[in-house]
């Protein structure tokens, strides 16, 4: 699909040059391992969604990931130096926590359905430590109104980046893609709408869950 969206030249040039720059550091700072992403669609629009333990971890998606994802980023960050110039530079869409914002989730889904790929963490802030925590229905809702596959990421390591450099150890960082979901359709307008996205959820968080040791599986540590 031919996207519709124009992203800002100086948004794509920033891009260029921030995507081989954390590249650098990741490797400067860690040893990671990244598997599965064979399963990355090679075209279209897609919804990338992981666990978010970290900070660092939309640092260690966007960076390594094959095309260009566009990203949710919490409003918060905005008023946090450094962070805020990232965020706005890389031409993140904020998001305020807890709150059901429909013009973010309207700007996600027309991405979607322009044929870009979005990535987002479902469970909406950082854990801290392993373990992952119920996560919103958002991702569940854009997917289902977008009619697009999700494709889960599994990331583990990230909190541990610089307590590991305090002892002279650079941490070991792990991404897993795992294969794109197809969901159930979920009729958005109807009374069941709740429970279908609630079991979407599920479905999401599971698959994510699955890519990692259980440690860092949390509330999703049981099979769906």
């Amino acid at each position: 699909m031919t996207s519709e969206i124009e992203i800002p030249l100086r948004i794509k040039l920033f891009r260029r040059v921030a995507k081989p720059t954390f590249r650098m550091l990741f490797r400067l700072l860690s040893r990671f391992e990244l598997e599965g992403f064979e399963h990355v669609p090679s075209e279209g629009g897609y919804l990338v969604a992981g666990n978010h333990v970290s900070l660092y971890d939309p640092a260690f998606v966007l960076a390594f990931w094959p095309a260009d994802l566009e990203a949710v980023g919490a409003i918060d960050i905005l008023d946090r130096p450094g962070q805020n110039l990232l965020m706005r530079y890389y031409g993140a869409m904020p998001v305020h926590r807890g709150e059901v914002d429909r013009t973010l989730l309207m700007g996600m889904i027309e991405r979607l359905q322009a044929g870009l790929p979005v990535y987002i963490a479902p469970e909406g802030t950082r854990s801290h430590v392993p373990g992952m925590q119920q996560a919103h229905h958002g991702a569940a809702y854009v997917a289902a109104k977008a009619q697009v596959p999700v494709v889960p990421v599994g990331m583990t390591g990230t909190e541990g980046i610089f307590k590991t450099l305090k002892r002279g150890v650079r941490s070991r960082l792990r991404m897993v893609v795992g294969r794109p979901l197809n969901l159930p359709p979920v009729d958005t307008r109807a009374p069941t709408r709740r429970r279908e996205l609630k079991f979407n959820t599920d479905i999401i968080m599971h698959a994510i869950a699955a890519l990692m040791p259980g440690a860092y599986r949390g509330v999703y540590g049981n099979p769906s």
